[in-house]
């Protein structure tokens, strides 16, 4: 009988131990992006090339400090459309860097917006080791929001915002009213939802393993998941302007996401849902449009 107990008590200890490596390599795989892309991604990204240059665009190397010691890299593009005070911040998403989103650089300066692209912490050339999502990442863009009103003295700043940056993007937008209009591509509802729905629908694990792994992050980044829920904030940014955008065949973040964030958004709001497939894809898919439908919101509420 002892021979059993001592069975099942080595069992459970074992399952246990199996459970708690397996939590905290989940919780590493999640935190822990990689920093260097092959030039191959960026077809896939809809970019010609990793910088400015491969738009004919002069650019300025910048460094933005956050709040909590981080040094984050970017680029700074002026209009070449007259002097301007209008300026457009750009945030990529979860492990993607600035490349990502230098599509929309050359149809915003081109329309008189100055642009300011960096990479989040933990991506790209910027300080930082871990992602946070949202959490720390949302002083990130209060770094870029300053380096606008303080050292470029623009007081007209929109900002736009792929999957996490869109997210992320939206709580500071909340918090500082110096950032005027909004455009959210393909951003989640909250933190802790979108990872549990990212491990069951990627990587095949059980909610239960998944947020075992949230947990060990919220304990070893010392933050606050629930706090990453822009459900309960999005209202409040009313009566600045927001607008949603996603994909119908987005399968990394549902489509639902944009359709409750508009739901819960005060006005003004829009919303477009693209036919497409694919996360973040609307502006290669529609190009056109989406450039046409960007710049009417920004010329009606950035100004």
């Amino acid at each position: 009988m002892k021979k059993i107990i001592l069975i099942i008590v080595a069992g459970v200890f074992l399952l246990g131990a199996i459970f708690l490596i397996s939590g905290f390599y989940c919780s590493n795989q999640l935190i822990h992006r990689p920093k260097a892309f092959s030039k191959d991604i960026f077809k896939e990204w809809g970019v010609k090339g990793g910088s400015p240059e491969s738009y004919g665009l002069d650019y300025e190397d910048v460094g933005l400090k956050t709040k909590d010691g981080l040094f984050l890299k970017g680029w700074y593009i002026k209009t070449k459309m007259g002097s301007s005070d209008k300026a457009v911040i750009l945030v990529h998403g979860y492990g993607t860097n600035k490349i990502k989103v230098l599509k929309y650089v050359p149809f915003l300066c081109k329309a008189g917006y100055n642009v300011l692209l960096f990479d989040l912490r933990a991506h790209g050339e910027s300080e930082g080791s871990v992602c946070s999502f949202g959490y720390y990442e949302q002083n990130d863009v209060e770094a870029a929001v300053n380096f606008l009103y303080n050292k470029e003295h623009m007081d007209k700043i929109g900002i736009l915002g792929e999957s996490l940056g869109g997210a992320v993007s939206l709580l500071v937008m909340e918090k500082d009213k110096r950032i005027k209009a909004g455009v959210f591509d393909s951003a989640f509802c909250d933190a802790k939802s979108e990872l549990v729905y990212y491990g069951r629908r990627f990587r095949h694990l059980p909610p239960v393993l998944t947020n075992f792994a949230i947990f060990l992050i919220e304990k070893r980044l010392n933050c606050n998941l629930d706090s990453v829920d822009i459900l309960k904030i999005v209202g409040n940014i009313s009566p600045r302007a927001v607008f949603f955008i996603q994909a119908k065949g987005d399968s990394m973040i549902k489509t639902e996401n944009a359709r409750l964030l508009y739901q819960y958004a005060g006005y003004p709001k829009y919303i477009w849902l693209t036919d497409n497939r694919g996360h973040t894809r609307g502006f290669v898919k529609y190009k056109k449009e989406y450039q046409r439908k960007v710049l009417d919101f920004l010329r009606m509420y950035l100004r």
